[in-house]
């Protein structure tokens, strides 16, 4: 199958245009960092080779670009991710309103966890906005259908979709990693919808308060919330692990470990036990026990590969962002960018399995009109 694939000129054209490009060769430099950093001589060899291959999603952003060749495949995707979330939307609402657990998980809670759960929707949210704001179709041709019976329409059709999942993770799946991704995409597209300076600031803030009082006005959000500033005051005198706390003491702790590790970090898989050696020696309890992550993918990636490791994946965030330009499927897509970031601050998002594959996947679909862009420039003959 290979072979055929690659004895087709065009496809084989589309393949060297992908590894050509600027991203593409940033994605193989940092997993070739990666890997590289499992020689380091602190690195935990049989973890780090699991953590190594784990990066191997990485390689779905290069694939992507190869796979997309039309501009209608792109909205294909997005049209084909909201239709998927919406129906784990339905489903997640019937299982909390019907009282019903769904695969052993959580009432209410049909994607793997809270985090996912909560991240998927807020993209689902986002992408639907993007069908208003920036004239991309997001909105599958289904749903269009049966707002159409009801005689609901265009944008309101898109607005009442994002508000459908936006109400799913305030009243629901309640993770509070979706409640600072939603803050984040709001000021993103009030920041892409022109306003400049005190204005831009102003609407950032309205927005900002808005969500922050509807955090405090559904139970789920607000219980939530609450319980992640209580977790995290008392992390150094809490008797029970929370998720709160531990974030606090890795958030707190980790930096230590990259500045002692300074510039070469302590290798692939090497994480644990440089995180061990910066614990306080009163440490007592859970507060003493050494972790595996840091729960934030910046962090992890300094840690461990150090500056080379840090610069080289910041280097695949920036050239996305530049290579997605300012059109409007560009823009669309640095705001997925801007989610998945924002998102991994709190969690390791771009290397975790549902997250990570989703990521590179939906990258290297936003980053394919570059590669088309290019064909164009060269008088290539597309498929």
């Amino acid at each position: 199958m290979v072979v055929s694939i690659v004895s087709v000129n065009q496809y084989r054209q589309r393949i060297l245009e992908a590894a050509k490009s600027p991203v593409s060769v940033s994605v193989l430099v940092f997993l070739l960092v990666v890997f590289l950093w499992l020689l380091h001589p602190e690195s935990d060899f049989d973890i780090g080779l699991s953590e190594a291959t784990s990066w191997r999603k990485a390689l779905l952003l290069p694939i992507a670009m190869i796979a997309v060749w039309k501009r209608e495949n792109i909205e294909l995707v997005m049209r084909a991710f909201v239709s998927i979330t919406f129906f784990f939307l339905l489903l997640s609402f019937i299982g909390y309103f019907g009282d019903f657990v769904i695969y052993h998980m959580p009432v209410g809670i049909v994607v793997r966890n809270h985090s996912t759960q909560g991240l998927f929707f807020v993209i689902s949210a986002y992408l639907c906005l993007s069908s208003w704001i920036f004239g991309v179709r997001t909105l599958p041709n289904l749903i269009i259908r049966v707002g159409n019976v009801l005689g609901i329409k265009g944008k309101t059709l898109a607005v009442l979709l994002a508000i459908a999942f936006a109400l799913n993770v305030l009243m629901i799946t309640g993770s509070r990693t979706a409640f600072v991704v939603m803050l984040a995409v709001a000021v993103y597209l009030i920041a892409v919808s022109n306003p400049v300076g005190s204005r831009l600031l102003v609407w950032s803030a309205l927005a900002i308060g808005s969500i922050m009082v509807l955090l405090m006005l559904f139970p789920q959000s607000r219980i939530s919330s609450m319980q992640m500033i209580n977790e995290v005051l008392s992390a150094e005198s809490s008797e029970y692990p929370t998720s709160g706390g531990l974030r606090y003491l890795m958030y707190t702790r980790t930096p230590l470990a990259i500045i002692k590790s300074f510039p070469w970090g302590g290798g692939t898989g090497g994480f644990r036990n440089l995180y061990a050696s910066v614990i306080p020696k009163d440490a007592t309890g859970w507060q003493a026990e050494t972790v595996g992550d840091p729960h934030n993918q910046f962090l992890k990636i300094a840690a461990d590969q150090g500056l080379v490791g840090i610069t080289a994946f910041l280097a695949i965030l920036v050239l996305s962002w530049k290579a997605m330009g300012s059109d409007a499927m560009g823009m669309a897509g640095r705001g997925v960018l801007v989610a998945w970031i924002v998102s991994s601050l709190f969690n390791s998002h771009f290397s975790t399995f549902s997250e990570g594959h989703m990521i590179f996947l939906l990258l290297g679909v936003f980053l394919a009109p570059s590669q088309m862009k290019s064909r164009d420039e060269h008088g290539a003959v597309s498929a």
